[in-house]
């Protein structure tokens, strides 16, 4: 297959559903609170939080959220509603503001477990892993409390529901944190410990064992990697992750070798390179990758396969002016290749340069208007740059190429006949 078909729908921005990516996202239930004032009730500051509360029940959490600011404005100190508004923020994804109000809970009770868990949570999504370490660590030294919050299991990839969960597994997806905070932190080691630990909470978690395994791909150690994606199979022979994986890492096993000894008898052949320049992306090895393609490139500098792959290996290595420069200069001599202008469109959103990847992505629809993802991603710029009508359309014609994407996206933002 072409070099360039391999590589035609990566996306930075929409969440492939790899196991290092976060597992998790918090979205707050107090199943114990639901009494509304009535219609024409004078409302207190009691009643607006009761409110807020049943307008988080009915999932409207655009509504709940101005309701809890009205009454923080009141209350600045009340714990349930920072707690509340917190998890909402979270959800959406405005992490810095969701760990100013998780500070401020710790802060009135330094014992709150459940904020302790949901900011290491928010730090992780932040990139701040050695403070999320510590979190997550003195969460589970808090001693455990009666409860009704649940926490909705989501999966990274579809951002769908995936199950529930409570705060009785609350240690087990600490110690995978932890795991993943080490993993990201090279740390290699000390993230199988914290896998290992969780595991032995829960020796069957799929989530843990996927996290493993990669964390044993990133210290060359294949056959434990191999281990572990096959006890998942072993439970679950469906698991489309640990399928994924396995095949994955078998098939650049045998690919590698013969490529190398490709290379060293054909050093000045192109096609050499770029092919293992592919495997090492797939492997997630994108510093190989990358010095796989510009050598490759360099034997054969007209080359657009070649330069197209050395970009993405760039974007993955968050070189984006590099990668843009690339990426021009393939758009003037591929000026109708949709995955070079949605890939121009990425670094802008990566660059929070809205409106430029808009304009982008326009291009790439317009090309093929049959890719979900251009229209996923279209969609994620064009909220951020306040369209929210434009968005929801988008979103929508996404779904009819690919009904699960942006279910979560649609669900939050969009009225049910957005189209």
């Amino acid at each position: 297959q072409a070099l360039m078909g391999d590589f035609a729908n990566h996306s930075p921005i929409r969440k492939e559903p790899k196991s290092l990516k976060m597992k998790w996202t918090i979205i707050i239930f107090l199943l114990f609170f639901g009494i509304e004032a009535s219609v024409g009730q004078k409302v207190s500051a009691g009643s607006m939080l009761q409110n807020a509360i049943g307008l988080l029940d009915r999932n409207q959490e655009d509504d709940g959220l101005q309701l809890l600011n009205a009454y923080l404005i009141q209350q600045p100190n009340d714990e349930v509603a920072l707690f509340l508004r917190a998890g909402i923020l979270s959800n959406k994804a405005n992490y810095l503001s969701a760990l100013t109000d998780y500070n401020t809970v710790i802060a009135l009770d330094e014992e709150n477990k459940e904020a302790h868990y949901n900011r290491g949570f928010v730090k992780y999504q932040l990139g701040q892993y050695q403070s999320a370490i510590l979190d997550f660590e003195l969460c589970m030294q808090l001693p455990q409390v009666e409860t009704n919050t649940a926490y909705f299991k989501i999966d990274p990839g579809t951002n769908t529901a995936t199950g529930i969960s409570t705060i009785n597994s609350m240690n087990i997806d600490a110690w995978n944190y932890i795991g993943l905070c080490h993993h990201h932190l090279s740390a290699f080691e000390s993230a199988i410990k914290a896998f290992d630990r969780g595991l032995q909470l829960d020796h069957g978690n799929t989530d843990i064992l996927i996290n493993r395994g990669r964390t044993f791909e990133k210290m060359d150690n294949h056959d434990m990697a191999k281990a572990d994606y096959q006890m998942v199979l072993k439970a679950n022979p469906e698991h489309e992750l640990a399928l994924l994986n396995l095949q994955r890492l078998s098939a650049a096993e045998t690919e590698l070798p013969d490529l190398d000894a490709f290379i060293t008898k054909f050093p000045q052949q192109a096609m050499g390179y770029a092919n293992r320049g592919l495997v090492h992306f797939q492997l997630e090895d994108f510093q190989a990758a990358e010095e796989d393609f510009s050598k490759s490139l360099e034997l054969q500098p007209k080359n657009n396969e070649y330069a197209f792959g050395l970009a993405l290996a760039k974007i993955r290595l968050d070189k984006l002016d590099e990668a843009e420069m690339l990426l021009i200069d393939l758009s003037s001599r591929e000026p109708q290749n949709a995955a070079v202008f949605f890939n121009l469109g990425n670094i802008k959103y990566k660059h929070s340069m809205f409106q430029e990847a808009i304009s982008y992505y326009t291009i790439s629809i317009a090309i093929d208007d049959s890719n979900a993802s251009f229209l996923h991603n279209r969609a994620l710029a064009f909220y951020e740059n306040n369209q929210i009508e434009e968005a929801c359309h988008d979103i929508s014609q996404a779904q009819a190429i690919e009904p699960e994407i942006g279910l979560s996206f649609k669900s939050r933002h969009c009225k049910v006949d957005a189209q």
